[in-house]
C-alpha cells in the first residue's frame, strides 16, 4: 500500500505592529522597538499596525498620541490600517488574563528591572 502525504500551505499574511503607550514622547528605545517591528513586517511583506496602549488613564499625558503619531510619520514608519486604541478593545480582554496591581514580573522581567530599564532608556533618549 502506498501511502501520500499532501502538505498544504495555508496562506496568512505576517501582521506586525507597535504598541506604544501615550505616558510622554516617544523615546529612543520605543522608536527602536517600532522600525525593528515595521522592517519584520515589510520584509515579510505584511502588514503593520498601531496601536495606542490608553489603558493606564492616570499615566496618560494630553497630546502624547499626537507627538507618537507625527514621530512615526517624520521617520516614515506608515501603518497599514486605521489607529487602534486599546481602550475601545477592553470588551476583548479576559479579566483573568490581566495582570494584579500587585504583579511583581513583566514579562517574565522583575519589575524594578522593568523600572530600571525604562528610566535609563528615557535618561539615554533625553540626551540624544
Amino acid at each position: 500500500m502506498r501511502v501520500v502525504l499532501l502538505a498544504t500551505r495555508i496562506n496568512t499574511m505576517y501582521i506586525g505592529r507597535f504598541a506604544p503607550s501615550p505616558t510622554g514622547a516617544l523615546h529612543l528605545g520605543s522608536l527602536l522597538t517600532a522600525l525593528a517591528s515595521w522592517c519584520d513586517a515589510r520584509a515579510a511583506n505584511g502588514k503593520w499596525l498601531l496601536r495606542i496602549e490608553d489603558i493606564d488613564t492616570p499615566r496618560i499625558q494630553q497630546g502624547a498620541v499626537e507627538h507618537i503619531v507625527a514621530a512615526l510619520t517624520h521617520y516614515g514608519l506608515t501603518w497599514d490600517d486605521d489607529v487602534v486604541y486599546q481602550s475601545q478593545r477592553t470588551h476583548l480582554v479576559s479579566t483573568s488574563l490581566k495582570y494584579p496591581a500587585t504583579a511583581t514580573r513583566i514579562f517574565g522581567v522583575p519589575v524594578a528591572v522593568a523600572n530600571w530599564l525604562k528610566h535609563n532608556l528615557l535618561f539615554i533618549a533625553a540626551l540624544s
